[in-house]
C-alpha cells in the first residue's frame, strides 16, 4: 500500500510530539529528583543549617523557572555544550552570556548593537560563532540565568542548586529580623533583593538602583512574582542618584551595598547619603569583590587596603571582616558622636 507524502509527515509530527512529551516527563522526573535532593543540603562554607523555608521558597522558584518551558532550556543546554566544544572556559561563557543579556533584556540594543560591543568582551570564539539565534536562547533563558549569575545555581545543565553557594552564608550574616527595614543600594539585576524578598517576607524592603533601565528590568521582575502592587507586600523601588541614595530620613536598620562601592563616582558624598538614610543604631554591610582574590574581576575592583581607606574617611566604624571565595563582607556601624561640652569655672 502506498503512503503519501502528506501521511508521512503527519507521522514525524506525531512521533515528535511523542518524543517531546516523553522528554517533558522525562526532565520534569529529573527537576523533582533534584529538588528532592537539593532540600538536605547544607552549604559547606558554613557550619550553619540553611533555614528550611529559605530552601522551599528557593526550590519552589527554582522548579516553577523550568518548568516555565523546557524546550528553551534544552535549547540552553544545546548552546552551552556547543561553548564547550568550542572549548571556551566556563567563567568567560557566563562573561559573555551575563552582558549580551543586559544588553538585550535591560538596554533593548540591537543584535548589531550587540555583536559590536560582545567583540570588546574577549570571549572571540564566541563571538565568532554567535547567532542571532543564540541570543534568543539566552533572552528566553534570563530568569534561571539570573540565579546562575548570583551563584545560586551550577552553570551546567541540569542547573542543580549549588551545594557550593555562599549566598546563604551571606544572607545569614545580615542577621536581619522581622520588621527591619532594610535596602540594597546597587541592586543592579535585583536577583539578590528578589531572594531577601522571598526568604524574609516580613521586613520592608527598599530597592535602589541608579541605571533606569535596570530599575526597570528589575521592578519587572518583582512584579511577575509578588504582583503589581509592590507596596502590599512592602517593596519599594528607589531611582538612586550619583550622590545620593533617596533615602535620607528613611532610618533603615541595615544598608546592603554589594559589588558597587568600586563603582560609586562620588564615594563621600555617597558614603554620607547612606548615613543619613539609617537611623542611628543602623548598620553597613558592604560586599566587595577584591582584587587580591579575584584578579580575573572587574578592571575597577578595590584591594583590601583600599576599601579600607574609603570607610576611615568616612562616619563608619569596620567591627568585622567575613571571607567568602573571592570577596569579603564588611560590617559597618555608624561612628558615636562624642559631644564636647564647655569648661565650666568654678563659681561662675
Amino acid at each position: 500500500m502506498a503512503i503519501s507524502v502528506k501521511q508521512v509527515k503527519q507521522f514525524n509530527l506525531k512521533k515528535w510530539n511523542l518524543f517531546h512529551v516523553l522528554y517533558k516527563v522525562r526532565f520534569s522526573m529529573m527537576i523533582l529528583m533534584c529538588t528532592m535532593s537539593a532540600t538536605g543540603i547544607r552549604s559547606q562554607s558554613t557550619t550553619t543549617t540553611i533555614p528550611e523555608n529559605w530552601m522551599q521558597s528557593l526550590v519552589d522558584f527554582r522548579t516553577s523557572v523550568l518548568l516555565h518551558n523546557v524546550s528553551d532550556l534544552t535549547e540552553l543546554q544545546v548552546l552551552l555544550t556547543k561553548w564547550d566544544s568550542l572549548g571556551v572556559s566556563k567563567n568567560d561563557q557566563i562573561h559573555f552570556t551575563f552582558n549580551v543579556l543586559m544588553y538585550r533584556v535591560v538596554k533593548n540594543y540591537s543584535f548589531k548593537v550587540i555583536m559590536k560591543k560582545a567583540k570588546k568582551l574577549g570571549a572571540k570564539v564566541i563571538v565568532d560563532n554567535f547567532t542571532e539565534d543564540d541570543l534568543r536562547v539566552i533572552v528566553e533563558n534570563k530568569d534561571i540565568l539570573d540565579l546562575i549569575f548570583e551563584d545560586v545555581l551550577r552553570w551546567k545543565y541540569p542547573f542543580a542548586i549549588d551545594p557550593e553557594t555562599e549566598i546563604f552564608k551571606e544572607i545569614l550574616a545580615y542577621d536581619i529580623k522581622k520588621g527591619e527595614k532594610i535596602a540594597e543600594i546597587g541592586a543592579g539585576t535585583g536577583m539578590f533583593s528578589l531572594l531577601l524578598a522571598m526568604f524574609l517576607p516580613d521586613v520592608e524592603l527598599f530597592v535602589n538602583e541608579l541605571d533606569k533601565d535596570f530599575l526597570e528590568y528589575t521592578t519587572k521582575k518583582f512584579i511577575a512574582i509578588f504582583g503589581s502592587n509592590l507596596e502590599e507586600n512592602a517593596v519599594s523601588m528607589i531611582k538612586g542618584g550619583l550622590i545620593s541614595t533617596h533615602l535620607e530620613g528613611i532610618d533603615l536598620d541595615k544598608i546592603i551595598v554589594r559589588n558597587t562601592l568600586h563603582h560609586f563616582s562620588k564615594t563621600d558624598a555617597m558614603m554620607h547619603s547612606i548615613e543619613n538614610s539609617l537611623k542611628p543604631d543602623g548598620m553597613l554591610f558592604v560586599k566587595e569583590s577584591i582584587k587580591e582574590l579575584n584578579p580575573n574581576g572587574c578592571e575597577k575592583e578595590l584591594t583590601r587596603d583600599q576599601i579600607k581607606k574609603i570607610f576611615l574617611k568616612s562616619n563608619f566604624e569596620l567591627i568585622e571582616e567575613i571571607d567568602f571565595s573571592y570577596s569579603v563582607l564588611f560590617k559597618l556601624k555608624k561612628k558615636k558622636i562624642i559631644e564636647i561640652l564647655p569648661e565650666v569655672n568654678e563659681g561662675e
